[in-house]
């Protein structure tokens, strides 16, 4: 290898971004644990890190958006959209450049009476 192609080589890497990564996920303003609605605009709040442009889905057969999302570097506020079915979901974070990370069984839709 060159010495031009290995100093090209490290710039790019240098400048890759890393990828999303979410500690944790709770509900944002609400006090009960018992479980989450399967209605849409339930508050949730993911921290981490390398959030960037990112996007939330909860994963329910298909990808389903989140609104209102409101994006730092360390936290992501948003609200869950309506799901199908109760029991345990994904929660996928997506940062603008493709990269992902999954809060697995993050989010528990459940109904109340």
């Amino acid at each position: 290898m060159s010495k031009t192609h290995l100093i090209r080589r490290y710039r790019w890497a240098a400048l890759a971004t890393p990828p999303p990564v979410a500690t944790g996920l709770s509900l944002a303003g609400n006090t009960f644990t018992i479980g989450y609605r399967l209605g849409a605009g339930v508050p949730i709040a993911i921290n981490g890190s390398a959030f960037l442009g990112s996007s939330v889905y909860i994963v329910d057969g298909t990808d389903k958006l989140c609104t209102n999302t409101v994006v730092t570097p360390t936290l992501i506020t948003c609200d869950t959209p309506a799901l199908a079915s109760i029991g345990l979901k994904n929660v996928k974070v997506v940062n603008a450049d493709g990269q992902s990370t999954t809060i697995v069984n993050g989010y528990r839709a459940m109904t109340f009476t």
